[in-house]
């Protein structure tokens, strides 16, 4: 009876070191995770973003030195409620930008997350245009980007495009 006491003490003890453990890792990734949501900053005062994406997709493609004709359409594709979080809502749009070439593209991405702060790319498809529809070039694509924005209710516009 005394070894089958010691046992299950034994074995209750394990239990609570476990538990223990995995508190203080719970504990852990809860200020981590205060202090990365912390560390988004406001972008605007507004309901909603602001900015054209045209625009923003146009001077992207000027500091790229690209025609800002690149940028063929701009397609609102409406608003949700966050799936992180029910105070925020999710703004999102398609940007198409063609003809462009790979190199272009990579320009012009870096240009678009270092110029702006609250639409993030979520989505990159690509597609090649063949010679005969593009005066003649090889080597361009169309590009697709699906974007988003998320901002508060409460009128604070969130930068989740970078955790800066």
């Amino acid at each position: 009876m005394l070894v089958y006491r010691t046992v299950v003490w034994q074995s209750a003890e394990e239990r609570a070191v476990a538990a223990e453990k995995q508190a203080a890792e719970a504990s852990r990734l809860m200020k981590s995770v205060a202090q990365l949501r912390s560390t988004l900053p406001t972008t605007g005062q507004s309901e909603r973003p602001d900015e054209d994406v045209m625009q923003i997709a146009q001077r992207a493609a000027r500091d790229a030195a690209l025609t800002p004709t690149v940028v063929r359409e701009v397609t609102p594709l409406g608003e949700r409620a966050s799936t992180a979080d029910s105070s925020l809502t999710n703004q999102s749009a398609r940007l198409v930008v063609e003809p462009i070439s790979i190199q272009e593209l990579g320009t012009f991405l870096r240009i678009w997350v270092s110029s702006q702060r609250v639409w993030s790319v979520q989505r990159l498809d690509l597609s090649a245009i063949n010679a005969a529809g593009n005066q003649g070039r090889t080597g361009d694509y169309r590009a697709v980007l699906s974007l988003s924005a998320e901002y508060s209710k409460d009128q604070n516009v969130k930068d989740r495009s970078r955790g800066q």
